[in-house]
């Protein structure tokens, strides 16, 4: 009876180790997300350390992002300096994707 109490313990011990693991791997990473920026992944925080430090020099900068799904832990936000170029690579996506459904 004992032993079996003991099994159970480690078993809910391991379980709990597990779990709070894998919590802290998604805080993490979101946290400081990963974004793509023109093919590169960085983090945010990474990202923003090089706008401080250069700026890029694009008539109208700024930070054009396309949010990906939260479950995406590879990156969460796909960003260009221009809205042109985010309209571009969106136009691009939807049309890749209405090409892969229509072929299925």
């Amino acid at each position: 009876m004992k032993r079996k109490m003991n099994l159970r313990y480690m078993f809910l011990g391991t379980l709990t180790i597990i779990i709070l693991v894998f919590a802290a791997h998604f805080v993490l990473a979101f946290h400081d997300p990963v974004i793509n920026y023109y093919g590169v992944r960085l983090r945010e925080s990474q990202l923003v350390n090089l706008f401080m430090t250069q700026t890029p020099a694009v008539e109208n900068f700024g930070m054009y992002c396309y949010a990906r799904p939260l479950h995406d832990l590879h990156e969460q936000s796909i960003c260009f300096n221009t809205q042109a170029e985010i309209d571009d690579f969106l136009e691009r996506k939807y049309e890749i994707e209405r090409q892969l459904a229509q072929g299925q």
